[in-house]
């Protein structure tokens, strides 16, 4: 059998270090075979389509190299490229006054990734990671029923994307069939954007991990980790 682990959604500067003490201390007594992440390393805020004037004056670079500095210490086997670490190739094949540094910034992601041997995944819908039974993607359809769309198109698959837990099973396949998982975040479940969004009340932080059988069939499971949530009326409380 082997040991793996699932981890998503770090988000660069938008991270929660607790979160994160939580999930290194989970992988050196988990010590997993296979180390998965499933994307947006950064977050990227000034690049989105629509950001607002706030947004749009905000630096970069503390923001990348925090998820940088993830990566190097995660190490993981494989990548699947999210949609916000997509916005670095989409602005650097663009133009503009942010095209080139852009370009320099996805360039030098992959060139870490080459470097410590990571699997890349392109964030595109043909391209997955093949896990056993289940497809690995960094997940395109969002909403409370993200995981069955995400089942009917790919089959049995996990997903981040929308920083929840849940499951969907391949309604395609049987009986006992695999179930398609979505996972938690690293970043911080709520922030000052959405303090009042109703739809991000189901997010949570934390991982996915499991085994795969030597007949190839995935076990998951979930770790949930407990976050300090977001109140507006904390004095000095971060955004």
């Amino acid at each position: 059998m082997k040991k793996w682990v699932f981890a998503t959604d770090y988000h660069g500067d938008r991270s929660d270090p607790a979160v994160e003490v939580e999930f290194f201390k989970f992988l050196k007594s988990f010590k997993p075979d296979l180390r998965i992440f499933g994307g947006d390393l950064v977050d990227l805020r000034p690049l989105r389509k629509g950001a607002s004037t706030e947004e749009k004056n905000e630096g970069l670079r503390s923001d990348v190299e925090a998820g940088f500095k993830f990566l190097k210490k995660y190490r993981p086997d494989v990548f699947t490229l999210g949609n916000h670490d997509d916005r670095l190739r989409e602005t650097g094949e663009g133009g503009g006054p942010l095209a080139e540094y852009a370009a320099m910034g996805y360039n030098d992601l992959l060139d870490r990734c080459k470097a410590q041997n990571t699997q890349v995944i392109p964030y595109a819908k043909r391209h997955y990671y093949q896990l056993g039974t289940h497809k690995v993607i960094h997940g395109f359809a969002s909403g409370v029923y993200a995981a069955r769309k995400h089942s009917q198109h790919y089959g049995p698959c996990i997903f981040g994307h929308i920083h929840a837990f849940t499951q969907a099973p391949c309604e395609s396949v049987g009986i006992g069939s695999p179930v398609t998982w979505s996972s938690g975040c690293m970043c911080r479940v709520d922030m000052g954007y959405n303090a009042r969004h109703l739809g991000t009340i189901r997010q949570e932080a934390g991982w996915l991990y499991g085994i795969i059988t030597k007949s190839g069939k995935v076990e998951i499971f979930s770790c949930r980790s407990d976050t300090d949530y977001y109140n507006p009326y904390e004095k000095n409380t971060k955004k």
